[in-house]
């Protein structure tokens, strides 16, 4: 139930970021529930409000709202813009578990108004992205919904992952399972 956000005009490119070590989960078992994550963006960066990275495992992210107050554009080429990105790829004691339910990514501001926009080159948008490496017992994405969006990109390409907008994206062992993806509201590209 915190308000995470920029420090008066100084905006940060991830405004929460896990990383572990390759002898321990350091990161294992957080929850990050009930938060107002905003205003996270460097014009010439990537982008994440939530981002976790290898060897951590077991995470909830749940009942967040992740959006931007004001338009926002990228000064270099193919940079992304991510809500919730799960990148626990390489991790042989890590990438598992994670419950990503009853988030919303978009709109102007938490009480779901306005819209999070941006522009600027060859960028992309990612709602969700989980990667996870994990065998264990698999992860969940759940009831989340990534809508109130407005970008604007000069990105064409036809690959899958380089795709200018992908509400979820997921892949890796941890979800095999199709039912682990199931119950999630994207809206269009300006809503």
């Amino acid at each position: 139930n915190n308000d995470i956000g920029p420090a008066g005009t100084n905006l940060p490119a991830k405004a929460i970021q896990g990383l572990g070590t390759s002898t321990v989960n350091a990161n294992s078992a957080n929850t990050i529930s009930g938060n107002k994550i905003h205003d996270f963006f460097a014009a010439g960066a990537s982008n994440a409000g939530i981002s976790v990275y290898n060897f951590n495992t077991g995470w909830t992210i749940a009942s967040n709202r992740i959006y931007q107050t004001a338009p926002r554009t990228f000064t270099n080429t193919a940079l992304r813009y991510t809500g919730i990105l799960i990148d626990a790829s390489t991790s042989a004691n890590g990438g598992n578990a994670f419950q990503i339910t009853d988030n919303v990514i978009g709109f102007g501001a938490a009480n779901g108004t306005g819209t999070t926009t941006s522009s600027g080159s060859s960028n992309e948008f990612r709602g969700i992205l989980l990667n996870g490496a994990g065998t264990t017992t698999a992860s969940t994405v759940h009831g989340n919904t990534i809508s109130g969006i407005n970008q604007s990109s000069s990105r064409s390409s036809t690959t899958t992952t380089s795709s200018v907008f992908i509400g979820i994206e997921a892949g890796g062992p941890s979800i095999d399972a199709p039912a682990n993806i199931l119950n999630n509201t994207v809206g269009s590209l300006d809503r």
